[in-house]
């Protein structure tokens, strides 16, 4: 089967000479997914024709004709049409079918992009297909891209992307601090770079400042300063740091999800790797991780955040209650 690929081979793909006419966006990450149709539908179709030539359907609410329909109509005023399928795994098995067979046979004019939807329960009472069925179904029929939530690499790729679009810069350090400080969540970095940018202005450069201005004076070096606290069993700091972060906006789950990669790095550094692969930011709290908690605590601590994520995304723990009893667990 086709290795399903990232935003950076997307981004690589659609500068190529010849674009493909099926796509298929897969994986948790939905922002991803509506970014990469967008980048298709402004890369193929002329500003002044997207009104007319771009359509999308839901899964849940259509079949496959209405679709198909839509695929084999003549473009208004331009060469192509881009049709937009959100949800194509919760349709069920005939409209499958029927979209399997047009993929092989596609309209030379139309982009058709499917999207797969997390829509578990409604897929599982229309009877739709699972991901890889579909994947396995579509090799060497369309081009295929699994975007993934918390993903560093796809989320320090949108960020560039999205800051060259803009015609703005940001030194690189920064950029990693602000993806750190967000759990690398590209909605969250989209967030703080929108904002920031119209701080800027006229400047081409994105500053600290800028982001500060815009509520991330405390998201950025902060949720480094709560790890490396943590880390050190500096309850006071790690505390004062969680509130700062806190504060700012920065979600409980996200300084949980930091966390737990730290402990995870550490953990495999501890078997004999080292931290050589680890960012150069994260060697100091991986390093005083190791250095504190043998494997086995390592091990409880990091079973310690999946039962505490747990209880905040269940409503068993209200967050800043779960944050202070995770701290005090782990500076002991």
């Amino acid at each position: 089967m086709r290795r399903a690929r990232g935003y950076a081979d997307f981004l690589r793909d659609l500068s190529g000479r010849e674009l493909p006419h099926v796509y298929f966006f897969s994986g948790t990450e939905a922002f991803l997914k509506r970014e990469a149709l967008r980048k298709l539908v402004e890369m193929v179709l002329p500003r002044e024709a997207r009104l007319l030539n771009h359509q999308s359907f839901s899964g849940a609410d259509c079949s496959w004709g209405d679709v198909e329909v839509a695929c084999l109509s003549s473009p208004l005023f331009s060469e192509k049409r881009v049709v937009a399928l959100v949800g194509v795994d919760v349709m069920g098995e005939a409209d499958v079918s029927g979209l399997l067979e047009y993929s092989r046979r596609p309209c030379k004019s139309t982009s058709l992009v499917l999207m797969s939807s997390s829509q578990g329960d409604e897929a599982r009472k229309k009877g739709g297909v699972s991901i890889n069925r579909l994947l396995g179904a579509l090799e060497g029929s369309a081009a295929t891209y699994a975007f993934w939530q918390n993903d560093r690499g796809d989320a320090h790729t949108w960020a560039g992307d999205w800051l060259k679009g803009n015609g703005k810069t940001m030194k690189e350090s920064l950029l990693r601090e602000v993806l750190d400080s967000v759990g690398h969540s590209c909605y969250e970095t989209w967030n703080i770079l929108e904002k920031a940018g119209a701080v800027a202005c006229n400047c081409e450069e994105i500053t600290a400042e800028h982001v500060s201005l815009v509520g991330g004076a405390a998201s950025v070096g902060s949720t480094n300063s709560f790890r490396m606290a943590v880390a050190a069993a500096d309850r006071d700091a790690a505390h004062t740091q969680a509130a700062r972060c806190l504060d700012a906006g920065i979600q409980p789950t996200v300084l949980l999800w930091m966390l737990n990669r730290s402990f995870r790095d550490a953990l495999t550094a501890s078997g004999g790797s080292g931290v050589e692969r680890v960012a150069w930011r994260d060697n100091a709290v991986v390093g005083e991780l190791a250095r504190r908690f043998n494997e086995s605590e390592m091990c409880q601590a990091i079973s310690f955040l999946y039962e505490t994520e747990r209880g905040i995304k269940t409503g068993v723990l209200e967050p800043e209650l779960a944050i202070e009893l995770l701290i005090n667990e782990l500076t002991r």
